[in-house]
């Protein structure tokens, strides 16, 4: 995903990237429904949904930016499976943009769906941080204290609000 924002990464494939992503999308749900582990299903799903979205979407941004013109002033890719090509006027996601209406708003929408995401993890990470028993005065946290509970949603948090930036972008 990270190659996505620079020049290099428009000339990687673009079937590799999409079959990855969607296996990985795909992944998450199964896993979820298979192997739910303390939760009821229905929580482990709900829980997995947004790993699955956020795969989904990187899957439907590669294969839009493949086949649709995806950065200014070219149209799709060179024919040789890639979605490289890249304007005089500048390189890599700054320039990328739709020309569609339809894929356009589809991005607006998952820069939203993403935004959002974001924000409740963003949320999540502060509550749990904040529920932490603080450490003493200049000493440790007292033992069997997790100090590291509110990195994992700050974790997804930036990853969402990231993607959600190159959804806005590209929209």
């Amino acid at each position: 995903m990270i190659a996505m924002a620079w020049p290099w990464g428009m000339g990687l494939a673009v079937a590799p990237q999409v079959v990855l992503f969607t296996a990985g999308a795909l992944w998450f749900l199964a896993a979820s429904l298979l192997r739910p582990g303390e939760r009821p299903r229905a929580g482990a799903v709900n829980a997995a949904w947004p790993h699955a979205l956020m795969m989904g979407a990187m899957a439907w941004m590669v294969a839009a930016m493949g086949s649709s013109g995806a950065m200014a002033g070219h149209g799709g890719g060179t024919g040789h499976g890639g979605h490289e090509g890249h304007a005089a006027s500048g390189t890599g996601l700054a320039s990328m943009s739709l020309t569609d209406t339809g894929p356009s708003v589809a991005s607006a929408l998952l820069a939203v769906a993403l935004t959002a995401i974001g924000l409740v993890w963003l949320a999540r990470a502060f509550d749990l941080a904040r529920a932490q028993v603080p450490a003493p005065a200049g000493g440790p946290a007292p033992a069997g204290t997790d100090t590291t509970a509110a990195l994992d949603p700050a974790c997804h948090a930036v990853m969402a609000l990231g993607m959600a930036v190159m959804f806005a972008l590209f929209a």
